[in-house]
């Protein structure tokens, strides 16, 4: 009876697998579709941007200092 019960729950577990990857192979097939509708490569109008990097815009926050917390006042002169 034991070994009845396993054999259907391992039954059960490769059908759900069988339909697992027959849903993949569904959506493999309408990706492929989705790809074959990319427009063709090629030459693009537009500007060209200069070697070096000279179209870079600068950061608009300036760099970052760091910070000195000392909390020792200086020393003072024995009088």
């Amino acid at each position: 009876m034991e070994a009845a019960r396993l054999h259907r729950e391992a039954r059960d577990w490769e059908l759900e697998i069988a339909a697992c990857q027959s849903r993949a192979a569904e959506v493999r097939e309408e990706l492929q579709v989705e790809v074959d509708e990319l427009p063709a490569t090629g030459h693009k109008e537009g500007r060209v941007q200069l070697a070096g990097g000279a179209d870079h815009h600068p950061t608009p926050c300036p760099p970052r200092k760091q910070m000195v917390c000392d909390c020792h006042p200086p020393a003072q002169e024995n009088r």
